[in-house]
């Protein structure tokens, strides 16, 4: 049996512990699909990226937010299209087509990202990240992960996820 002081010291140490990342934890790079919107080039760690495919078809919805592109059939199911560059009000640089998709997923949500080009997939270390950019202001920054040195936007997958006017209506099967 632990006495109580034992015990107060167990859970004590088990606190400090699970505050402090270990040196393993910083070091582990971000995964990440880039993508280009307009001259900005944005991306989204791959845990939350189901595909990057082309976008062959696009049904509008009548009265939608003017961010909320339209919805395509992916694999039998209906997938929301959203366009980051009108909901971030960026400035139109000429669309280059809307040629491809990226299709974030998170539990019964699915929801394709317009993008003008998909760049790649790359590595990058989480400690070169920074988040006080003036730059990067308006509605971007509560979506902001961070950017990285040489520009790379990465967004917070999961604020994206969570926000009711971009992702509340999930997708269906058909």
């Amino acid at each position: 049996m632990t006495s109580e002081h034992d015990a107060s010291v167990l859970k004590e140490r088990a606190r400090r512990l699970a505050s402090v990342a270990s040196p393993a934890e910083a070091t582990v790079p971000l995964h990440v699909v880039a993508f280009q919107l307009g001259v900005e080039q944005y991306a989204i760690e791959t845990v939350w990226v189901q595909q990057v495919c082309p976008l062959k078809s696009l049904t509008p919805v009548p009265n939608a937010a003017r961010f909320f592109i339209g919805v395509t059939s992916l694999r039998g199911r209906i997938v929301s299209v959203v366009d980051l560059r009108t909901f971030f009000d960026l400035p139109d640089t000429g669309r280059s087509g809307w040629n491809r998709l990226v299709v974030i997923a998170h539990e019964s949500i699915v929801a394709g990202i317009l993008a003008d080009q998909v760049l790649a997939g790359q590595s990058i270390d989480g400690r070169v990240l920074t988040t006080n950019l003036a730059t990067h202001a308006g509605i971007r920054t509560q979506y902001l992960r961070g950017v990285t040195t040489e520009g790379l936007i990465v967004l917070d997958a999961a604020r994206l996820m969570a926000d009711q006017r971009l992702f509340g209506f999930g997708s269906q099967d058909v």
